[in-house]
Protein backbone atom coordinates (compact mmCIF):
# COMPACT_ATOMS: atom_id res chain seq x y z
CA UNK A 1 0.00 0.00 0.00
CA UNK A 2 0.99 3.51 -0.85
CA UNK A 3 1.17 6.27 1.42
CA UNK A 4 0.16 9.49 -0.18
CA UNK A 5 0.19 11.81 2.69
CA UNK A 6 4.27 10.83 3.21
CA UNK A 7 6.92 13.61 1.70
CA UNK A 8 9.09 12.38 -1.25
CA UNK A 9 12.36 13.45 -3.12
CA UNK A 10 12.84 14.60 -6.70
CA UNK A 11 15.42 13.24 -8.79
CA UNK A 12 17.35 13.86 -11.72
CA UNK A 13 20.08 14.08 -14.05
CA UNK A 14 20.89 16.87 -16.52
CA UNK A 15 18.14 18.38 -17.76
CA UNK A 16 16.13 16.59 -14.86
CA UNK A 17 18.27 17.55 -12.47
CA UNK A 18 17.40 21.30 -13.41
CA UNK A 19 13.77 19.90 -13.43
CA UNK A 20 14.25 18.76 -9.58
CA UNK A 21 16.04 22.22 -8.79
CA UNK A 22 13.17 24.14 -10.42
CA UNK A 23 10.57 21.89 -8.01
CA UNK A 24 12.55 22.90 -5.44
CA UNK A 25 12.68 26.49 -5.97
CA UNK A 26 8.77 26.48 -6.24
CA UNK A 27 8.23 24.69 -3.38
CA UNK A 28 10.27 26.92 -1.19
CA UNK A 29 8.96 30.73 -2.93
CA UNK A 30 5.55 29.29 -2.47
CA UNK A 31 4.95 31.58 0.01
CA UNK A 32 6.99 34.89 -0.98
CA UNK A 33 5.49 38.12 -2.08
CA UNK A 34 6.88 37.08 -5.79
CA UNK A 35 7.03 33.06 -6.61
CA UNK A 36 9.53 31.43 -8.35
CA UNK A 37 7.85 31.27 -12.06
CA UNK A 38 5.15 33.45 -10.95
CA UNK A 39 6.20 36.23 -13.39
CA UNK A 40 6.71 34.47 -16.63
CA UNK A 41 4.62 32.51 -19.33
CA UNK A 42 6.77 29.37 -17.63
CA UNK A 43 4.48 29.43 -14.40
CA UNK A 44 1.32 29.81 -15.80
CA UNK A 45 -1.08 26.96 -14.79
CA UNK A 46 0.17 26.12 -11.49
CA UNK A 47 -3.07 25.21 -9.60
CA UNK A 48 -3.72 24.82 -6.05
CA UNK A 49 -3.83 21.09 -6.00
CA UNK A 50 -0.38 21.32 -7.64
CA UNK A 51 1.12 23.79 -5.03
CA UNK A 52 -0.34 21.02 -2.51
CA UNK A 53 2.09 18.31 -4.07
CA UNK A 54 5.03 20.81 -3.85
CA UNK A 55 5.12 21.03 -0.12
CA UNK A 56 5.24 17.35 0.02
CA UNK A 57 8.59 17.32 -1.83
CA UNK A 58 11.54 16.78 1.33
CA UNK A 59 14.26 16.76 -0.90
CA UNK A 60 15.52 17.21 -4.26
CA UNK A 61 19.15 15.40 -5.89
CA UNK A 62 20.31 16.75 -9.14
CA UNK A 63 23.00 14.86 -10.94
CA UNK A 64 24.95 17.05 -13.39
CA UNK A 65 22.33 19.23 -13.52
CA UNK A 66 21.88 22.33 -16.07
CA UNK A 67 22.78 25.31 -15.25
CA UNK A 68 20.80 27.31 -13.44
CA UNK A 69 22.20 30.49 -14.19
CA UNK A 70 21.53 30.22 -17.61
CA UNK A 71 18.36 32.64 -18.86
CA UNK A 72 18.01 29.99 -21.64
CA UNK A 73 17.50 27.07 -19.65
CA UNK A 74 16.50 29.42 -15.92
CA UNK A 75 12.96 30.80 -17.31
CA UNK A 76 12.54 33.20 -13.91
CA UNK A 77 16.54 33.53 -12.79
CA UNK A 78 15.50 36.75 -10.61
CA UNK A 79 13.05 34.98 -8.09
CA UNK A 80 14.76 31.27 -7.99
CA UNK A 81 15.64 30.67 -4.65
CA UNK A 82 16.09 27.09 -2.26
CA UNK A 83 16.45 28.12 0.81
CA UNK A 84 14.62 25.44 2.78
CA UNK A 85 14.89 22.11 0.80
CA UNK A 86 17.82 19.60 1.62
CA UNK A 87 19.49 19.48 -1.99
CA UNK A 88 22.29 17.31 -2.76
CA UNK A 89 24.08 17.78 -6.08
CA UNK A 90 26.46 15.72 -7.93
CA UNK A 91 28.80 16.33 -10.70
CA UNK A 92 31.93 14.90 -12.15
CA UNK A 93 35.39 16.37 -13.37
CA UNK A 94 34.59 15.14 -16.44
CA UNK A 95 31.05 16.19 -17.63
CA UNK A 96 31.53 17.59 -21.16
CA UNK A 97 27.88 18.62 -21.45
CA UNK A 98 27.42 20.83 -19.19
CA UNK A 99 29.29 23.91 -18.69
CA UNK A 100 32.24 24.02 -17.05
CA UNK A 101 31.51 24.42 -12.47
CA UNK A 102 27.94 24.77 -13.62
CA UNK A 103 26.82 22.68 -11.22
CA UNK A 104 28.93 24.52 -8.38
CA UNK A 105 27.51 27.45 -9.20
CA UNK A 106 24.04 25.65 -8.81
CA UNK A 107 24.97 24.50 -5.25
CA UNK A 108 26.18 28.03 -4.73
CA UNK A 109 23.25 29.40 -5.07
CA UNK A 110 21.64 27.35 -2.92
CA UNK A 111 20.86 28.88 0.26
CA UNK A 112 18.92 25.73 2.53
CA UNK A 113 20.71 24.82 5.70
CA UNK A 114 20.89 21.18 4.08
CA UNK A 115 22.99 20.98 1.15
CA UNK A 116 25.34 18.72 0.22
CA UNK A 117 27.58 19.20 -2.84
CA UNK A 118 29.95 16.09 -4.39
CA UNK A 119 32.33 16.64 -7.41
CA UNK A 120 33.06 12.62 -8.03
Amino acid sequence: MIDYDLGYTVAGHSTGGRVALMLGALKDTLDDDVPYLSTVPEGDGITTPMKNILRKINAITGDHADSMDSEKLNPDIPHYSITKTPTYLITGSKDIIESEQSEWRNFLNVSSPTKIFVNR
